[in-house]
This record gives C-alpha cells, sequence and structure tokens, in this order.
C-alpha cells in the first residue's frame, strides 16, 4: 500500500507580528516551526496502518526552505520518502493545486491530511484536493477501524458526540480530526541521522504549473491589514437599576 501524508509547517511561537508593504502584507518572525497539529494526527495514523501491514509512507508538503523540518520529523517517524514543493503562499487554494499536481506524480492508496492548519484555519485544502483528484474522501475521521484490499473503513466525527462509520473504496483522501490518541516522538539520534539526507524540492516546472495556473487558481486578495483600532470611550450610567435598565435598552436600539 502506498500512503502519502500532506503536512504542513506552522511557527510554534509568533514574535512582534507587523504590517509590511503599506498594509498589504504581514510580516511574521518565528523562532521555529513545527508539524501543524492534525497533520501530525494524521501521520500518526498513518504509520498505524504501516505497523499492521506492508506500507510505503511518502510525506509531502508546500513551503520554503524553513518547511523541511517537519519532513525531517516526519522521516524520524518512520516516513520512508520525504518532498518539499517549493511555495510560500497562504491562499489554501493554490497549496491545494500543488499538492494535487504533486499527487498526480505519486502513487498512492491512501492520502491522509489534517482538518485544517493552526495558523490558516480555512479547512479548504483537503476539500479542493479530493475534488481535483476526483477521489472519495472523508472529513474529519478520528480512527481508522480497518483496512481492506480494495476499501477503508473509519470513524468520523459528526459533531454534538455523534460518530459514524464509513467505508470509503480506495484511493482515498482522509483529513484527520485530532483526537485522544498520543502522538509518538522519535529519538534525537534519529532526527541527527535523517537530516543527512536530501530532500527533493519541486517547482513549478516540476509539477507541469506556469506561473499563470497558480494566479487563475488564486481566490484570496489581500485588500488592507489594519491595526486593531481602540476606543476609550466610556459611558456611566447612574441611578437605580430601573433607569439604568431602561437606558441600555435605548443604546441598544439607536445602534440597531
Amino acid at each position: 500500500m502506498n500512503i502519502v501524508v500532506c503536512i504542513k509547517a506552522v511557527s510554534q511561537q509568533i514574535d512582534s507580528p507587523r504590517i509590511s508593504n503599506g498594509g498589504s502584507g504581514l510580516a511574521i518572525e518565528g523562532k521555529s516551526w513545527v508539524m501543524n497539529e492534525s497533520d501530525e494526527h494524521a501521520l500518526e495514523q498513518a504509520l498505524r496502518i504501516k505497523r499492521n501491514q506492508r506500507a510505503t509512507i511518502t510525506a509531502l508538503t508546500v513551503g520554503p526552505i524553513t518547511a523541511q523540518e517537519v519532513l525531517y520529523r516526519a522521516l524520524a517517524k518512520g516516513a520512508d520518502a520525504a518532498i518539499r514543493i517549493d511555495g510560500d503562499e497562504f491562499d489554501p487554494n493554490i497549496t491545494a493545486l500543488k499538492l494535487a499536481c504533486a499527487l498526480r506524480k505519486l502513487k498512492y492508496d491512501l492520502i491522509f491530511t489534517g482538518v485544517e492548519s493552526f495558523d490558516g484555519m480555512s479547512s479548504q485544502v483537503s476539500l479542493s484536493m479530493a475534488a481535483q483528484l476526483n477521489i472519495p474522501f472523508a472529513y474529519a475521521v478520528t480512527r481508522v477501524a480497518e483496512v481492506r484490499s480494495c476499501a477503508i473503513v473509519v470513524d468520523r466525527e459528526l459533531g454534538g458526540g455523534r460518530q459514524q462509520t464509513l467505508e470509503i473504496t480506495m484511493p482515498a483522501l482522509l483529513a484527520v480530526q485530532p483526537g485522544n490518541d498520543p502522538l509518538s516522538y522519535p529519538p534525537a539520534a534519529k532526527l541527527v541521522q535523517v537530516r543527512r539526507r536530501p530532500l527533493p524540492c519541486w517547482t513549478l516546472t516540476d509539477l507541469g504549473l506556469a506561473a499563470s495556473d497558480v494566479m487563475s487558481n488564486c481566490k484570496m486578495k489581500w485588500i488592507r491589514i489594519e491595526a486593531r483600532k481602540s476606543s476609550g470611550r466610556i459611558q456611566w450610567f447612574s441611578g437605580d437599576a430601573a433607569n439604568i435598565a431602561d437606558a441600555i435598552l435605548s443604546k441598544v436600539r439607536d445602534s440597531l
């Protein structure tokens, strides 16, 4: 079985975010980059399958060279290969496009992703990838219950404490919801060892894309970023409880 896990590097701690480019950008400085939480749970689900049957795991990410840290972590945990797709876009549509094009170059039976990224929280990438690849998918997966010859049985969260069990024909995409299952931690010696491995980096040319293809799939446009406007205006009401209540209700009605 061939499994591909899509992961993202997010900043563990953001220092001094500031508005840049005249209000059209946001400069973020992070001291360290970590694997997105739900993506790491997706990787754990793939590793559990590998422990129970013969499987090959490829970790895939879109990002700048700093994103390689999460690929090294995936390799140290047990992934067999890792590929970085060059890019630094925030638009989930472009990320999904690049990942879908990369997946068309790979062999896969299962694709694992997280439900959302810690920074963007758009929850769009996995659904868009499945649509572009025209494969079945399940969202908010909490557990892989059974792997069969041509299908997989999963539990997924519906909300309100309800769960649904699905059988999905492979190839398929599973967007994993973080759960109560503990995460594994790779030994430090393994992390040092995998950092010696060269990691392939795919460009737009490698993906068969042109810059115009990327721009045509850009659905987000940053108009302006402004600092939060604070107001020091405070109005005090005096009198008994009935008078204060009437005054507050009058203010509420005026604002409607």
